[in-house]
């Protein structure tokens, strides 16, 4: 590509091997994001380790409160815990159900912007296909969880509250991780930086609250 000034008057060039470094590193940048790293500005191998520890640290703390709040979750609905114990043996089949869902759809949305596959404008799109998949995924996740639901729950009553928890954290999962990418790549904002581990995280707190409030509604 040839760079010329305001008379057109030839200053150089830029070769093709200069913009696949650009693409490179921008790649390099997305994929540390994605995993909740603040990307590095030398190689990996060149990183110190003091430096290595500060990018990957400060970002493991911010997660660490975000747990804390799933934690304080779990807390608020301390007495359905204590009177429906069995409740309790299920939490991490449903949070991660509704994180690793939202962990999938936001890696493929940031992927699709990144190549320029999908934008912005795209939205209506993007969360249609989004909520149909999560439908279907929902559904056969759902149909999974229901035999041990059925062996490990008092009733077969309460054992429905396990596949019908699970349809809705994978649905709300594929909602989430599809649109919080658009609404960061809207305001300007790395789309990246809503990574897999936020996602996750947000899923996490919403995937107990769903739990609960359908307990309460099918045990009360």
């Amino acid at each position: 590509i040839p760079v010329v000034d305001a008379q057109r008057h030839m200053l150089g060039i830029i070769t093709h091997d200069d913009v696949m470094d650009v693409f490179m590193e921008e790649a390099t940048e997305d994929v540390q994001r994605i995993a909740a790293v603040d990307p590095l500005e030398d190689s990996y191998s060149r990183t110190p380790i003091l430096t290595l520890t500060w990018k990957r640290g400060m970002w493991l703390g911010i997660l660490f409160f975000a747990g804390l709040l799933t934690a304080l979750a779990l807390r608020s609905y301390e007495h359905e815990f204590e009177q429906f114990g069995w409740l309790v043996w299920f939490i991490p089949l449903v949070i991660g159900s509704g994180g690793n869902s939202g962990a999938q759809t936001s890696t493929l949305i940031i992927a699709a912007m990144a190549t320029g596959d999908v934008k912005v404008a795209d939205w209506f799109q993007i969360v249609t296909r989004e909520i149909a998949t999560g439908t279907l995924l929902g559904v056969f996740l759902a149909a999974l969880s229901m035999a041990p639901a059925v062996v490990l729950a008092p009733t077969l009553g309460a054992a429905s509250i396990v596949p019908l928890t699970i349809f809705l954290v994978v649905l709300c999962g594929t909602f989430s991780g599809s649109i919080l990418p658009l609404v960061f790549q809207r305001l300007g904002w790395d789309p990246a930086l809503m990574s897999n581990p936020f996602v996750a995280g947000i899923n996490d707190i919403l995937g107990i609250v769903v739990y609960v409030s359908i307990a309460k509604l099918f045990l009360h």
